[in-house]
């Protein structure tokens, strides 16, 4: 997982304790079990071309932002004279819309509602602060979320172990503040034992894709469980598969998650295989519902049923260039001289995978092309 550290406080806005915050992030991921797994990049006295250009080439899967914020009017980053200037959320939300791959984006510092809104459209997951936050407990939450994601742990249990760091640093906190705008949405996280002021959001992407099997599930009959154990194994995997992240940190996290419940390989094996089948099921029935073609007696497409078809042309002619890419750019890459062979191995698969994705929707364009010109 690579994280992309980024970092403004302008001389005119007051000091924070920016250069802590990533030392703790760095300690937290070097002393973790999964520490192979991280690469933590930083850039300071970010302005909009450096965050920009550092999206671009570091193609980042969670992106942390530390500084102060203006409300709605956004960020606050540098200018090119290194004074004080406003990130607004519209610029952020177009800019995150065009890097798909961001998994996460925390905010160490303050946005607004309609902000926080528009982001988690585009991003998985939004973690935010829910009011004026002190300082330490800005570097607090920090601290237990990186700990968290060092060993396995999802983003969600990452975001709770942060809460649970602000409790336990509460009694030293300086008076040093990052404000923040309150963010009252249904689903948000907070922990009741914190001040109103110290609690943390975390925001949740919701797709069609995951509420259709939302549903499906939650209509399945879970008698033959064996155990709350086997539940909560399935329902980790369930949050793996719905959103398709099933990289190697993803199978780490989950075989760990099985070694602490104590659930065999074999019933792991089954319930991966078993929750991999029902995604697979729904997307079949969406692709036949999406596919399905009801045509006039002469045999032309309708209108309606070309502009369709062109649509779905047009969403796999650009995931195809997506992947291509994508591979491209890790095939070529300066850094994979510097590679241990472990790493390296890695590499080659998530090459694998893409590759897979790839000429799947290069079949796909083919087959829509194909019933284009019939």
């Amino acid at each position: 997982m690579k994280i992309l550290f980024l970092a403004a406080n302008p001389l005119s806005t007051t000091q924070l304790k920016l250069g802590e915050e990533v030392r703790r992030i760095e300690e937290g991921l070097e002393s973790s079990k999964l520490r192979d797994e991280f690469e933590l990049v930083q850039k300071w006295a970010v302005r909009s071309t450096d965050i920009r250009r550092a999206l671009l080439k570091e193609n980042p899967d969670l992106v942390h932002f530390s500084g102060h914020g203006k409300g709605r009017a956004g960020l606050v980053i540098m200018d090119e004279g290194e004074h004080a200037k406003p990130a607004t959320g519209e610029a952020l939300v177009g800019l995150f819309s065009l890097f798909p791959q961001i998994k996460c984006v925390l905010l160490n510092a303050c946005y607004a509602e309609a902000q926080a809104q528009a982001i988690v459209k585009q991003i998985d997951y939004v973690i935010g602060m829910r009011d004026t936050i002190l300082d330490d407990a800005a570097i607090a939450f920090t601290t237990g979320f990186y700990d968290g994601l060092g060993y396995g742990r999802s983003i969600e249990d990452a975001f709770k172990l942060g809460q649970n760091a602000i409790l336990w640093e509460l009694a030293s906190f300086s008076d040093v503040s990052r404000k923040a705008i309150p963010v009252e949405l249904a689903n948000n996280e907070s922990s009741a034992n914190l001040p109103e002021h110290l609690k943390p959001i975390l925001l949740k992407k919701a797709t069609l894709k995951q509420e259709i099997t939302e549903n499906k599930v939650n209509k399945r009959d879970y008698a033959d469980l064996s155990s709350n154990k086997l539940e909560k194994y399935r329902e980790r995997v369930q949050e793996y598969v719905k959103n398709r992240r099933l990289n190697p940190i993803a199978k780490f996290q989950l075989a760990t998650l099985a070694k602490e419940l104590e659930i065999s390989e074999s019933e792991a094996n089954k319930i991966w295989s078993e929750e991999l089948g029902k995604i697979e099921e729904i997307e079949t029935e969406l692709n036949l519902v999406r596919t399905k073609e009801v045509k006039p007696a002469n045999s032309e497409l309708t209108k309606t049923q070309r502009r369709h078809l062109e649509q779905q042309l047009k969403e796999q002619q650009e995931e195809y260039n997506y992947h291509n890419q994508e591979i491209e750019f890790l095939s070529h890459s300066e850094k994979i001289e510097e590679l241990s062979p472990k790493q390296r191995f890695r590499l080659q698969q998530q090459i694998g995978v893409l590759k897979q994705k790839r000429d799947e929707a290069f079949l796909s364009i083919e087959e829509l092309e194909k019933k284009l010109n019939e």
